[in-house]
C-alpha cells in the first residue's frame, strides 16, 4: 500500500500530534522503539488465516490457562489486603495500642498512601520488566510482608509494615489491565476484567468464612488476629512461587500454547490496535495521557465510587458490628458481600458481552441501588437491625464500576506507555478514594459512622452525573472523528503492520474509535479497519461470521427509560424514608434523625442519671422500722454484752431482731416489754459477747471456690491488661464451700471483688456469707436506698501484673507500661464521656439528634468512674505504686476509695490521708515477694497514728477468710487500739462500701447481722457460738461448746496491746550471770530444759555461768543473795513467764527469703536424688529477715528441709535462728534429722508423674532398694525418722500400712485430713504435725476433707488427733514465710484457754520427741504470757550466754 495515496489521514495523524510514521513494509525508518515486540515475533512465526474454530478454541485455551490464575491473585490480593478488618475484632486494635483515628490510618490510609506513591514507578516497572515475573514476585513478597503484621504490638509498626504491603499490592492492578489487552480483544475484554475483578467477591467470600475459622484459634502464645496474617500470608507467598512458574509475560512466551497459536493469539488482539509488548518507556505519550479528557473522567469516576468502597474494605466487619451483631457474627456477616458482588459482576460482564457498547449506562444505573442503600443507612433507625444489614448490602451493587471503568481504560487507550500510565493513574485515584475513606469513619461517630454514609450518597450521585458526562463526551468524540474521516474522503486506510508501532489511540484517530453507546445508520465498521495484512495472513472483522453487529437502537432506549425511572424511584423512596422518619420524631420536642423514639427515651434517661450519683441514705433505717411488718417472729438477748463496730463496750444489753433487721437495742431491761411465748425467741447470753457481723472487703470468695480447680478458676479475666467490663456477679459460684465457712467465722458480709492478675479486672460484688442456691440469694440489694446502685471497681498494679505478661506479647512488663495501659484506657474512658455528654447537651438543648445514645459495654464501667458513681479499689503494695495511681486519677479526674493491702504506704501516709483515702490491708502477711517484703509488724498502727482509715482484710483464699478476727487480733498485739481494731473489720469496710446506713453496727432498722463469741473476740482463739444474717441463724455451736464458754466469760476484758516502750535494765547481751525477778509462771526445770509447769506471785531466776541453776523455791534463796553480792545484774519482769526456746518446722525458712525471688532462694532439686540424698545444712543462710523476726519471737530453732519439686526433699536439718553464721558456736544444732518426702500433687515430677509412683518409690527406698544409700538402711530400721508431707487420709493410710509393714519411723506432716484416720494412727504410733496449725485449710482437692472447727465442729482436726493419743505437734508449712512467729498463739488456741502445758508442748518437748531432737536449753523469758495476745519477750538465754534483751519485734533492713 502507498504511502501517499492518503495524504488526509496523515494530516489527521499529525493533528492527533502524533509522529510522521512510515509503514514497515515501505521500508522507511522506523526505531525498534516504535516496533511492539508482537511485531517481530509475528514475521518470524507464519500463520495461517485465523478461522472462527481457531479463535474458538485460542479463547478457550486462553481462557482455561490465564483466568484461573488472574482470579486467584486477585482473590488473594483482596483478602491479604483486608485481613486487617477481620483481625480488627479480636485484639488487634488492643494489641498495637491503637486509639482515636489510629486504625483507620493503618487499615487504609497509609496503605493506600504507599499504593498511590507507588503507582508512577509501578508503570515505569510494568514497561521495563516482563510482566509475568514482575507479578510473580511482587505477589511472593507481599505474602511474606503480611506475616510480618502477625508480629505488630504498635501503632508505627503496623503502619510500616502496612506501607510496604500497599507498594507490594500496587503491583497487580494495572499489571492486570495490561495483561487484559495483551490477550484479548476489545470485546472479549469487559467480560474478562469482570472474571478476575470477581477476586474481590470471591476473596469476600472465602475470607469471611476463613476467617471465622481462623477466630475459633486458641493460642496462649499468639494472638488470635495474629493467625489471619500468618496463615493468608503464607498462602500467598505459596501461590506466588506457582505463579512465577506458570505466569506468561505475553502471548509470545505462554508455555501452553505453540508457535502457531502464539501467532495466532497475537493476530486475535491485532484489532485492538492498542499493542502487546514494549519495553520503552515513551515520554510523548505519558503527556498525552495527562491531556486526555477521558482520562480524567475516568479517573474522577475512579476516585467518587473508592470512597465508600475503601470504607467498607477497611470498616466492614466493625460497621456490621455496630447494627448489634456479635464479633464472630460480623464475621460471617461479611460473606455474603461478596456473593452480592459476585452476582452484580456477572449481571455486568453478561450485559456487556450480549449487548455491546452499554458499560456507562451500567455504571451509572448500578450507582442508583447504591445512592438508595447509603442514603437508609443515613437514616434508618439504629434499632432496625435488619434494615441497616440490608441497606448495607444494597450498597454493595455498585462494585462492577470498577470493573467497567477499568475495562474502558483497556479498550479505550493505545500505545503501551499510555495504557500503563492511565492504568497507573486510576490507581492513584482508586488510592486517594481509599486513603480518605477511613478519614470519613470518625470515631467519635462510632458506630453510626454518619459522615462516612453522607459521604458515600454524595459520591454515588456524582458518580452518575460524571458517567452521563462521559457518555455524551465519547459520542460526540466519535462522531467528530467520523466527520473529519469523512471529509478526507470516505474510507481510510491503513499502513501493513502499523499495528504494532506502539501507537496511542489519538495517533490511530483515523481508525481508532472510543467504545460507547453512540450507534447511527451506518455499520460500525470504522471500530476495525477495512483490512490490513501481515506478511501472508489477513484478517477482515467485517466478514468474519462472529463479529457481526447487531442493531441496539430498542435497547438503548428501554436503557435510557429504565434509568429515569430508577432515577425517580431512587429519589422518591429515599425522601419518603427521610420524611417518615422526621415525622416519627417530631411528636416530641427533640428533633431526631435515625434513631427510634425507644433509643431516644434510653438515652434522655442516662443523661438524667448523669445528673445524680450514688448515696448513703442514713434514713433508711428509719424508713424499715416504719415499714416492717411487726409479723415476724422477735428474738431477744439478754444480757449481752455489746461491742458495736466503733468499738464502744455497752454491757447486760438487750437486742431484739424481728423482720431481718434490729428492732430494740436497749440497756434497760425493764423497758422491754415481753410477748407471749409463742411470738418470740429468748436467749440469754449470760455477759457473753455479741458484735455486729464482721465484714471483710477484700475477698474472693465465690469467684476462686476451693479446693482450687482449673474448672472453676474465675477470679481475673486475663485477655487483656485491662477488663474494666469484667463483673465479679458472673462468676461467683454460691455452692462454693468456704462462703459458709467464711460466715462461721463471724463475717456475714464480703465484698468480693474480681482478681489482681491484669490492671484493671472489673466490678465486684457485696455478697451474704450465708448458703444459697443463686447468686441472687446472697447478693446484698444495692438499690433499696438510692437509685444508683454503689458500684466497686478493682484496679491492681506492680508486680502481679509484670509477671502475668511477661511473656504475653503487647501486655505491660514494666511498672512504666502498667502506667500506659492505665492512662489509656481511662483516656478511651474519656472520650466516651464527651461524645456522651455532647449529645446530652444536644438534646437537651434542643438540637438535632442524629444518632443514639453513645455506648461503650468496653469503658462504660470507667465512664461510671469518671462521673464518681464507682468506688475504686486499688490493689498495690509500694509507694512507687501507689503514687503512680495517684497521678493518674488527679488526671483523669476520679476518686479513689481504698488502695488495698498497701503495706508500704505507710512511707507516704501524709500523701495518703491529703487524698482522704483508706488503706485496707493485712496485720501480719508478708515476705514472698519484693513489694511484701520487709513490712513493718507496726503497720496498722503507724497508719492509725496519722489518722488514715485502716481496714482489716484476708484476701480469700490467699489468707483462708474464715480467721479475719484473726488479723484484728494480731494488729492489736501490735499497737493497734482496740476500737480501732473493732472498727477496722466491722465501722469502716461498712462506711466505704457506702452501706454504713445499714451494716457494721447493732443499731435500730440495720441489718440484723449478729454474731455471739465463745470470749472477747481479740482473745486468741476467740471463736463465733452462733452467727445470725439477716435476723437467720446461719450457724450454731453444739450445746456444749455454749456450756464451756461459760467459764470464758470470765475473761471479760481483752488482752493489752504488746508493750513497745523501752525498757532499760542492766540486760544486756553476752551475759553469762543474770538475776531475773517477777517471774509469775515457769516452765524450765532447774537443768534448764523443759519443766513442769510451776506458778506463783514472784518467782526469781537465777542464772549462773550459761546455766540456769533455779527458779524460785527457799533453795533459790541463797544463789539470789550469792549472786547479788557478787554484782550479777538483775531485772524484774511484769508478769514474767519463763518458757524454753521454741522448736518448729517450717518449709523453706533459711533457704528462702522472697519465694517469689529466685535469686533470694537456695533454689530446688528436682526430687530424684536418691543415690545421693541432698542435706539443707550446706544452704542454710543467717542473715534473712525471716530468721531474725522468728528469732525475736523467742522460737529459738528451727528445722528445714531442702526445697523439691518433685518427691523427695532429702535431709533436714535443725538450727538455731539466732545464729550470724554457720561459724556461730551451734549454729547447726544437728545437720541430719529426717529424710523429707512430699507425695500429692505437689510431688508429681516426671520421675514421679503419680502418687501411685511416688509410693512406690519410697516403699523400694525401705525395702529392696535401701542399700543405694545407708540412709535408707537407718530409715527401714526406724533410726531417723521419715517425714511424709500429705493431706490426704488415703496417702495417710499408705503410710499407716507402710509403717506396719517396714517398722519404720514415719511421720505425717500437714495431715489436714489425717482426722478421718486418727484412730489408726495412734495405734500404728505413727505422730502427726500439723500445718497450718489449726489443720484446715482446703486450698486443694487432697485436703478437702478436713474439719473447719467450732462453730459448725466440735474439733479442730489436730484436737481430734489430740483427743485420740496421737502425738501432735504444729509446724509451719507456708511459703509466703510470714507465720512461725506465730506459732506460740497457734498453740494457745489450739489447747485452748488455761492448758498452757499442751500450748508448749506442741511448739517444743512433742517435736524434740516426734524428731528425735536433742532438748533444747534455750530459755526465753516473756512479760505476759506467751501464749496470749499482748506478751513480748524480755530476755533471751541461748548457747551459755544472754542473745538479747527486749528485742523490738522487727529491724527494718535496707535491701
Amino acid at each position: 500500500m502507498s504511502v501517499q495515496s492518503n495524504a488526509e489521514k496523515r494530516s489527521l495523524e499529525k493533528e492527533a500530534g502524533g509522529p510522521d510514521i512510515d509503514p514497515v513494509s515501505e521500508g522507511t525508518s522506523v526505531t525498534l522503539n516504535d516496533v511492539d515486540k508482537a511485531y517481530q515475533f509475528a514475521k518470524e512465526h507464519h500463520a495461517d488465516p485465523l478461522t472462527e474454530a481457531d479463535n474458538r478454541r485460542i479463547l478457550n485455551k486462553i481462557d482455561r490457562h490465564l483466568l484461573p490464575l488472574m482470579i486467584i491473585t486477585y482473590t488473594l490480593n483482596f483478602m491479604d489486603k483486608n485481613a486487617l478488618s477481620y483481625s480488627a475484632n479480636f485484639g488487634l486494635i488492643t494489641d498495637n495500642h491503637l486509639v482515636g483515628n489510629q486504625y483507620s490510618w493503618a487499615s487504609g490510609s497509609v496503605f493506600y498512601l504507599a499504593y498511590m506513591v507507588s503507582q508512577p514507578f509501578v508503570a515505569r516497572l510494568i514497561v521495563r520488566f516482563p510482566i509475568g515475573r514482575f507479578v510473580s514476585i511482587a505477589t511472593i513478597l507481599w505474602g511474606a510482608v503480611l506475616m510480618c503484621i502477625a508480629g505488630s504490638r504498635s501503632f508505627a509498626g503496623l503502619m510500616s509494615v502496612r506501607a510496604v504491603l500497599g507498594c507490594l499490592e500496587s503491583c497487580i492492578n494495572p499489571a492486570f489491565i495490561v495483561i487484559s489487552s495483551q490477550w484479548w480483544t476489545r470485546e472479549e475484554q469487559p467480560l474478562r476484567i469482570t472474571y478476575w475483578y470477581l477476586g474481590n467477591s470471591i476473596g469476600q467470600v472465602c475470607g469471611g468464612l476463613l476467617g471465622y475459622g481462623i477466630a475459633h484459634i486458641n493460642s496462649s502464645t499468639v494472638p488470635n488476629w495474629s493467625w489471619f496474617f500468618i496463615i493468608f500470608g503464607a498462602i500467598t507467598m505459596f501461590y506466588g512461587g506457582f505463579l512465577f512458574y506458570y505466569l506468561p509475560d505475553s502471548p509470545m512466551n505462554a508455555r501452553w500454547l505453540s508457535d502457531a497459536d502464539r501467532a495466532k493469539a497475537i493476530e486475535r488482539v491485532r484489532s485492538n490496535r492498542t499493542g502487546i509488548e514494549n519495553h520503552v518507556w515513551k515520554w510523548s505519550q505519558f503527556k498525552e495521557t495527562l491531556l486526555d479528557v477521558q482520562c480524567w473522567i475516568l479517573v474522577a469516576t475512579f476516585f467518587l465510587d473508592d470512597i465508600p468502597a475503601g470504607g467498607v474494605g477497611s470498616f466492614g466487619s466493625i460497621v456490621v458490628k455496630g447494627f448489634g451483631y456479635s464479633t464472630l457474627y460480623s464475621t460471617l456477616l461479611l460473606v455474603p458481600l461478596g456473593v452480592i458482588q459476585a452476582v452484580c459482576l456477572l449481571f455486568g460482564g453478561f450485559m456487556t458481552r450480549r449487548f455491546p457498547n452499554i458499560r456507562t449506562w451500567l455504571i451509572a444505573g448500578c450507582q442508583i441501588p447504591a445512592l438508595i442503600g447509603a442514603v437508609l443507612l443515613y437514616t434508618l433507625p439504629r434499632s432496625n437491625k435488619r434494615g441497616l444489614l440490608g441497606s448495607y448490602y444494597i450498597v454493595q451493587t455498585h462494585g462492577i464500576v470498577g470493573t467497567l471503568t477499568m475495562s474502558l481504560v483497556a479498550s479505550n487507550f493505545a500505545g503501551y506507555t499510555k495504557k500503563t500510565t492511565a492504568s497507573a493513574m486510576m490507581y492513584i485515584a482508586f488510592c486517594v478514594g481509599q486513603v480518605a475513606a477511613p478519614q470519613l469513619f470518625l470515631t467519635k461517630e462510632a458506630p453510626v459512622y454518619e459522615t462516612a454514609f453522607r459521604a458515600a450518597f454524595i459520591c454515588f450521585a456524582l458518580c452518575i452525573v460524571l458517567t452521563l458526562f462521559l457518555r455524551f463526551y465519547l459520542i460526540w468524540e466519535n462522531k467528530r472523528r467520523d466527520r473529519l474521516a469523512a471529509e478526507a474522503g470516505g474510507e481510510v486506510g491503513t499502513h501493513e503492520g502499523d499495528e504494532f508501532l506502539d501507537m496511542t489511540d489519538k495517533q490511530q484517530k483515523a481508525v481508532f474509535r472510543s467504545r460507547t453507546e453512540y450507534h447511527d445508520s451506518r455499520d460500525d465498521t470504522y471500530t476495525i479497519p477495512q483490512g490490513y495484512s501481515m506478511k501472508g495472513f489477513s484478517f477482515h472483522q467485517k466478514h468474519a461470521p462472529w463479529a457481526e453487529e447487531k442493531s441496539r437502537r430498542a435497547i438503548i432506549m428501554d436503557s435510557r427509560l429504565s434509568m429515569v425511572f430508577s432515577l425517580v424511584v431512587g429519589v422518591v423512596i429515599t425522601l419518603f424514608l427521610s420524611n417518615q422518619h422526621h415525622t416519627r420524631s417530631g411528636a416530641d420536642s427533640i428533633t431526631t434523625q435515625r434513631i427510634s423514639q425507644a433509643d431516644l427515651n434510653y438515652g434522655l434517661t442516662q443523661c438524667r442519671l448523669h445528673q445524680q450519683r450514688p448515696v448513703v441514705d442514713h434514713g433508711l433505717a428509719a424508713t424499715r422500722l416504719a415499714n416492717r411488718s411487726g409479723a415476724g417472729v422477735r428474738t431477744v438477748f439478754t444480757n449481752a454484752t455489746l461491742i458495736n463496730g466503733d468499738g464502744n463496750v455497752s454491757r447486760e444489753c438487750t437486742i431484739e431482731m424481728q423482720d431481718g433487721i434490729f428492732t430494740r437495742v436497749s440497756t434497760d431491761l425493764a423497758s422491754l416489754s415481753m410477748p407471749s411465748a409463742n411470738q418470740v425467741i429468748p436467749i440469754d447470753l449470760r455477759g457473753r459477747f455479741v458484735t455486729p457481723g464482721l465484714i471483710d472487703m477484700h475477698s474472693h470468695a465465690g469467684v476462686r471456690p476451693t479446693p482450687q480447680l482449673w474448672a472453676t478458676e474465675d477470679v481475673t479475666e486475663v485477655s487483656s491488661p485491662v477488663t474494666p467490663w469484667g463483673r465479679a456477679i458472673d462468676a461467683i459460684k454460691p455452692f462454693d464451700q468456704a462462703i459458709a465457712v467464711i460466715g462461721s467465722g463471724g463475717v456475714t458480709t464480703s465484698l468480693v471483688l474480681t482478681g489482681a492478675k491484669n490492671l484493671i479486672s472489673g466490678e465486684g460484688l457485696v455478697i451474704k456469707m450465708r448458703r444459697a442456691d443463686s447468686v441472687r440469694d446472697i447478693a446484698v440489694n444495692m438499690t433499696e436506698a438510692s437509685v444508683k446502685p454503689q458500684r466497686y471497681l478493682k484496679m491492681a498494679t506492680g508486680e502481679n501484673q509484670k509477671r502475668q505478661f511477661q511473656n504475653a506479647v503487647g501486655g505491660p512488663t514494666t511498672r512504666i507500661g502498667e502506667s500506659f495501659w492505665f492512662r489509656k484506657a481511662y483516656d478511651n474512658a474519656r472520650r466516651v464521656k464527651t461524645e456522651q455528654d455532647r449529645w446530652c447537651e444536644a438534646a437537651t438543648t434542643g438540637r438535632l439528634i442524629t444518632h443514639e445514645y453513645p455506648r461503650s459495654l468496653e469503658w462504660q464501667t470507667l465512664v461510671d468512674v469518671l462521673r464518681g458513681d464507682v468506688r475504686v479499689n486499688v490493689h498495690g503494695y509500694e509507694s512507687e505504686d501507689i503514687l503512680a495511681v495517684l497521678d493518674h486519677a488527679d488526671e483523669f479526674g476520679f476518686n479513689i476509695t481504698a488502695l488495698h493491702h498497701a503495706l508500704h504506704s505507710d512511707q507516704v501516709a501524709q500523701e495518703v490521708k491529703r487524698k482522704g483515702i483508706a488503706i485496707a490491708g493485712f496485720s501480719d502477711s508478708w515476705g514472698d515477694k519484693m513489694e511484701l517484703y520487709n513490712v513493718s509488724s507496726y503497720f496498722p498502727k503507724r497508719l492509725a497514728e496519722q489518722g488514715i482509715p485502716f481496714i482489716l482484710t484476708r484476701d480469700h483464699p490467699a489468707t483462708h477468710g474464715q480467721w479475719l478476727a484473726y488479723e484484728a487480733q494480731i494488729a492489736h498485739h501490735f499497737g493497734l487500739d482496740e476500737k480501732l481494731a473493732f472498727r477496722s473489720i466491722l465501722a469502716e469496710p461498712a462506711r466505704l462500701l457506702g452501706l454504713d446506713n445499714r451494716i457494721g453496727f447493732v443499731r435500730l432498722g440495720y441489718d440484723a447481722d449478729l454474731v455471739v463469741w465463745d470470749r472477747h473476740p481479740l482473745r486468741v482463739g476467740a471463736t463465733p457460738l452462733e452467727v445470725y444474717i439477716d435476723g437467720s441463724s446461719t450457724v450454731r455451736a453444739s450445746e456444749s461448746l455454749w456450756k464451756s464458754s461459760e467459764v470464758e466469760t470470765r475473761l471479760a476484758d481483752g488482752p493489752p496491746s504488746r508493750p513497745s516502750n523501752e525498757v532499760k535494765t542492766a540486760c544486756q547481751s553476752g551475759l553469762s550471770d543474770l538475776v531475773v525477778h517477777g517471774i509469775r509462771k515457769s516452765f524450765v526445770g532447774d537443768d534448764g530444759t523443759r519443766g513442769e509447769e510451776v506458778s506463783g506471785g514472784n518467782l526469781t531466776a537465777v542464772i549462773r555461768d550459761g546455766k540456769v541453776i533455779c527458779i524460785g523455791g527457799r533453795r533459790c534463796e541463797e544463789a539470789i543473795n550469792k549472786a547479788l553480792d557478787e554484782g550479777v545484774g538483775s531485772l524484774v519482769l511484769v508478769d514474767g513467764h519463763i518458757i524454753p526456746g521454741m522448736t518448729v518446722v517450717t518449709r523453706q525458712h533459711g533457704l528462702v527469703e522472697m519465694r517469689q525471688e529466685p535469686s533470694t532462694t537456695d533454689g530446688a532439686s528436682s526430687g530424684e536424688q536418691f543415690e545421693k540424698p541432698l542435706s539443707s545444712r550446706f544452704g542454710i543462710k543467717f542473715d534473712g529477715i525471716h530468721l531474725e523476726r522468728t528469732h525475736r519471737s523467742g522460737v529459738t530453732r528451727l528445722v528445714t528441709p531442702p526445697i523439691t519439686t518433685g518427691l523427695f526433699h532429702g535431709l533436714s536439718t535443725l538450727f538455731r535462728t539466732g545464729a550470724k553464721s554457720v561459724l556461730d558456736p551451734g549454729a547447726i544444732v544437728q545437720d541430719e534429722v529426717a529424710l523429707h518426702f512430699t507425695i500429692g500433687h505437689d510431688g508429681k515430677n516426671l520421675r514421679t508423674p503419680s502418687i501411685t509412683s511416688q509410693i512406690s518409690t519410697l516403699y523400694d527406698l525401705l525395702t529392696s532398694s535401701k542399700d543405694i544409700h545407708p540412709v535408707y538402711e537407718r530409715a527401714a530400721k526406724g533410726e531417723i525418722p521419715i517425714v511424709v508431707h500429705a493431706n490426704n487420709k488415703d496417702i495417710i493410710a499408705h503410710m499407716i500400712a507402710l509403717k506396719l509393714e517396714t517398722n519404720a519411723h514415719i511421720v505425717i506432716m500437714g495431715g489436714q485430713e489425717a482426722h478421718l484416720v486418727a484412730s489408726e494412727l495412734a495405734a500404728s504410733d505413727i505422730p502427726v504435725i500439723t500445718a497450718p496449725f489449726w489443720g484446715c485449710e482446703p486450698l486443694f482437692f487432697d485436703s478437702r476433707h478436713c474439719l473447719p472447727g467450732p462453730p459448725l465442729v466440735d474439733r479442730l482436726g489436730p484436737q481430734v488427733l489430740l483427743d485420740a493419743g496421737v502425738k501432735v505437734a504444729i509446724s509451719n508449712w507456708d511459703d509466703t514465710n510470714n507465720h512461725v512467729r506465730s506459732s506460740p498463739w497457734e498453740a494457745g488456741w489450739l489447747a485452748g484457754p488455761g492448758n498452757r502445758s499442751l500450748a508448749l508442748d506442741l511448739v517444743s518437748k512433742n517435736l524434740e520427741e516426734i524428731l528425735r531432737l536433742p532438748r533444747t536449753r534455750d530459755v526465753v523469758f516473756y512479760e505476759g504470757d506467751p501464749f496470749e495476745f499482748g506478751a513480748r519477750v524480755a530476755v533471751m538465754f541461748e548457747e551459755g550466754k544472754v542473745q538479747s534483751c527486749y528485742p523490738d519485734v522487727d529491724e527494718e533492713q535496707d535491701v
